[in-house]
């Protein structure tokens, strides 16, 4: 182990580490050094002994000669006394000589008092200066009191006769005087720092307040500028450290006022106003040189003797004095200048960013920041500011508010946003999640699994009683039926748009004065930047909570389909009737509002890809709702479509044919006539199965839909119907009348339900219908097929109104009808339907309401501006509008409906 670890030891672990062997090799080289710092210290102590014994003999030689020498002198003193009281020649005084002496006794009496009536008159002097804030002068009387107090202590001006020993016992006035007089220069200091830290302080007066910091202190030039400095970095940390009762805004528009004038009262006290800073003057130097320096005027002046004859007395040296600097006063260089001010800047930079983010964090709202950045913004500039940075050696312009507390506010107005953005996606989700638990109980009296009680019923809010009324954006129950939007799901939709709403109304006022002052506050488009970036993650976490929270089976809990269907309308809702949600995706400032930007939105703008993400999720949680309802469609299907395999038992499974007669031609040229049985609608249980399954499929509003999963979810139960006619075609065991009801149900079901471009469907239909048509005869066959074919289209056409929520191909109804399929979702004529475009089933049912009353859709639309149409001439009777195919299809279905519906089978 080297020597210098050896005491850095740790015991513990020592024992710990090292076996039993290295510990006692470590503790002989410990020994072993302790050893040799015995020995150093005694060869030291022995040095150092002999170097104090030659300093104490030499001291005590000195302390003899010393005695020698004041013995000497004693003696030479006695000696001369003697002599002159022998009178011998040469020590004889004259009476001139004793005269001359009395006069300048005299005269140094007169000096010693007016000396004391000095320092008797100027502590009140001093203190009217202090008070009044004139504290260059109250130096001056300072050092000038000083100066005087001293001479008294060393030389009065006779030492015979009134040295400063006699003078001082003589009069205790001057101590006890200049006891008051020595607490000035603490006062004059305290109140010098306490002036330079003021907002408000001129440059005069700060440069009064310097020169006296350099009398009283011998500060040099650059010290002087280093204190400055220092004592507003004080006063900074004063004004947002302070535990006072001053607001935020009060105390960030303070600090930026205090860094502003600090840089100007270090440009008019270090520099001048001239262009040539190569060699620059300040305030301080040029005070400075009125009063030191032999131009300068006596301090006696300063002092009030109320005699002019009284100053003759004072010796020369306090009649001459002035105050003087410890070391001539050269000025700061530029580059000294920029570098203590850059460094300063620096630290404010750090320190401002740390009180002042503590600070702003205690503002609540967008609203309060800006009215921070209103007050800071009516803040001018001191001087002539541009050219005050360019000798100062800074960035030209530079704009202490928008270096070191914009960003600051932009920072905090980010937080809010993130912060009331996240306080209403966390009051969504609680919300959800209550919501979803209540939809899990089977007995509600408003299930979401089936909308029935709600789209069927007549509400007294379904439509708006006129323009002007002033919840007409509540009354809009009509539209929400035709969208499929429950009370809850608009409750919710209601409760996180006016929490969005809020979040808006208190960032308009931010936005708008960006508006009004571009130049002054730019971080207008970041901040839109990140409302639509905060937007965008919230929906994603709301999205993932979803799926997380509401839409995963925990352990044996699985996931009510009530509350799937919630969740999807749920998602479609917020495109819908969450104006302000778009609004944070899209904000276009004005003078006076925030608005959705109008207009043909961008190919790919952030709220279509929110509403592409809301929408693909909510198409999602629908295949979920599909999943769930396709079993239990499975085992409906299951159910009901049982096809007996004895004939006694046919009765109740195939519903009355019809009897048709026709005449064939015999051999001999007469015609023979005969009655034949064909089927004339499907099979009861296929007819069962059907309304069933449309029952449960009307339960959720099939118009509201998905067209992909409610076209999915028909080729589902499609597909298991024609499973299980597929099971019974493959069994031997049916008779030609079996298999001719079976051969009507297959081509019935596929023409209601099949579209022709699905070849996967028709295929296996097809399939199925060649293995009955094997199990029938041929000629009967050529036979039944025309009857049996027009049994079919009949059957469809009575039921397809019946059974049109499972028609998930609008274009199937139109073909059997008769009808085009429609090219445009768009009905000019006004009807209750022409809300819903996905529900062609029905035949348009017009409007009524009060006069004046119209049906106005509430729901904000993602592209408000849309092209008019032109008027154009005419159309010819060939090319007919939707309303006139809408009104002929309508007249043809019922046509064709006239004379079978009601005939007898």
């Amino acid at each position: 182990m080297p020597v210098q670890n050896l005491l850095d030891i740790n015991a513990d672990k020592l024992f710990e580490e090292f076996t039993i062997s290295e510990i006692l090799e470590t503790q002989k080289k410990l020994q072993t050094e302790i050893e040799r710092k015995r020995e150093e210290l005694r060869t030291m102590v022995g040095e150092r002994y002999r170097d104090l014994i030659e300093a104490a003999d030499r001291i005590a030689d000195m302390k003899q000669t010393a005695e020698g020498i004041i013995s000497h002198i004693e003696n030479m003193s006695s000696k001369c006394l003697q002599l002159q009281q022998k009178h011998l020649l040469g020590f004889k005084l004259n009476p001139s000589s004793s005269k001359t002496e009395r006069v300048s006794v005299n005269k140094a009496y007169h000096s010693v008092a007016i000396q004391i009536k000095i320092l008797m008159d100027i502590p009140e002097q001093i203190w009217s200066a202090v008070e009044g804030g004139n504290y260059i002068l109250g130096a001056q009387l300072f050092l000038f009191a000083c100066h005087i107090n001293t001479g008294l202590q060393l030389n009065s001006g006779v030492d015979d006769v009134l040295n400063s020993s006699k003078v001082m016992l003589w009069f205790p006035v001057i101590s006890r005087q200049w006891s008051t007089i020595s607490h000035f220069q603490s006062a004059i200091l305290f109140g010098c720092q306490n002036m330079l830290q003021s907002l408000t302080l001129s440059p005069e007066d700060a440069s009064s307040c310097l020169s006296t910091l350099v009398l009283l202190q011998g500060m040099n030039s650059l010290e002087l500028l280093n204190k400055l400095l220092d004592l507003h970095k004080q006063a900074l940390q004063d004004v947002l450290q302070s535990a006072g009762h001053d607001s935020v805004k009060v105390r960030v528009c303070k600090s930026l006022k205090l860094l502003m004038h600090t840089l100007h009262l270090i440009h008019a006290c270090f520099l001048d106003d001239s262009q040539d800073s190569s060699n620059p003057e300040g305030l301080v130097l040029k005070q400075l040189k009125s009063i030191v320096g032999r131009d300068a005027p006596p301090s006696i002046n300063l002092v009030d003797l109320k005699d002019s004859v009284a100053a003759k007395f004072l010796p020369p040296l306090i009649q001459e004095f002035r105050p003087s600097t410890a070391e001539p006063m050269n000025p700061v260089s530029p580059g000294d200048i920029r570098e203590n001010v850059t460094r300063w800047l620096d630290w404010v930079r750090d320190f401002v960013q740390q009180q002042v983010t503590s600070l702003l964090s205690l503002v609540s709202s967008v609203q309060g920041l800006d009215s921070i950045r209103e007050e800071a913004s009516s803040i001018g500039t001191v001087g002539n500011w541009d050219i005050m940075c360019q000798q100062l050696l800074l960035p030209r312009s530079l704009n202490l508010w928008d270096a070191y507390f914009q960003p600051l506010i932009t920072q905090r107005a980010k937080c809010l946003i993130s912060q009331q953005w996240s306080t209403a996606l966390a009051q969504l989700q609680s919300t959800l999640a209550t919501v979803t638990q209540g939809s899990t109980q089977e007995k509600s009296s408003q299930p979401e699994h089936d909308l029935r009680w709600f789209i069927w019923k007549e509400w007294g809010s379904d439509l708006p009683q006129g323009e002007n009324s002033q919840d007409q954006q509540q009354k809009r129950g009509l539209l929400m039926k035709t969208r499929g939007y429950s009370p809850c799901v608009e409750g919710l939709c209601a409760e996180f748009d006016s929490q969005l709403l809020a979040l808006l109304q208190d960032l308009q006022h931010y936005l708008q004065n960006s508006v009004v002052a571009p130049n002054k506050l730019t971080d207008r488009n970041e901040l839109q930047d990140h409302l639509k970036t905060c937007s965008m993650e919230n929906i994603q976490q709301l999205i993932q909570f979803i799926k997380v929270q509401c839409l995963t089976e925990v352990g044996e809990k699985k996931v009510n389909p009530g509350s799937i269907i919630m969740i999807a309308r749920f998602l479609q809702a917020l495109c819908d009737l969450c104006p302000n949600l778009q609004k944070c995706f899209a904000l276009s400032q004005s003078s006076n509002t925030l608005k959705i930007v109008v207009g043909t939105p961008p190919a790919s703008s952030p709220w279509q890809d929110a509403c592409l993400l809301l929408r693909q999720e909510s198409v999602a949680t629908w295949q979920q709702w599909q999943y769930l309802i396709s079993s239990k469609l499975l085992e409906l299907t299951k159910s009901k479509l049982s096809h007996p395999q004895h004939l006694c038992s046919l009765l109740h499974s195939i519903p009355q044919w019809d009897v048709v007669s026709i005449e064939e031609e015999a051999e001999e040229g007469r015609s023979i006539r005969s009655d034949i049985r064909v089927p004339a609608q499907p099979s009861l249980p296929l007819q069962s199965l059907l309304n069933s399954m449309a029952q449960m499929i009307n339960a959720v509003a099939p118009h509201t839909l998905p067209r992909k999963i409610h076209q999915d979810l028909v080729e589902s139960l499609v597909d298991n119907i024609l499973g299980q006619y597929h099971e019974v075609g493959n069994t031997a065991l049916i008779s030609q009348a079996q298999a001719l009801q079976l051969l009507l149900d297959v081509r019935y079901l596929t023409m209601l339900l099949v579209p022709r471009d699905n070849k996967a469907l028709m295929a296996k239909s097809q399939l199925i219908s060649d293995k009955f048509e094997d199990k029938i005869d041929p000629f009967d066959l050529d036979v039944f097929s025309p009857y049996i074919q027009n049994n079919i289209k009949r059957s469809v056409q009575r039921t397809q109104s019946l059974l049109g929520v499972l028609v998930a191909w609008p274009e199937k109804v139109a073909v059997v009808s008769g009808l085009r399929a429609p090219t445009s979702t768009t009905v000019e004529d006004p009807s209750v339907l022409s809300l819903c475009v996905n529900a062609p089933w029905f035949s348009l049912l017009p409007v009524t309401g009060p006069p004046g009353a119209r049906v106005m859709s509430s729901v904000p639309q993602i592209h408000t501006d849309k092209p008019q149409r032109k008027k154009s001439s005419p159309k010819p009777k060939t090319d007919q509008t939707t309303g006139e195919l809408v009104r002929s299809g309508a007249a043809a279905f019922f046509g064709a409906m006239s004379s079978d519906w009601f005939g007898s089978s």
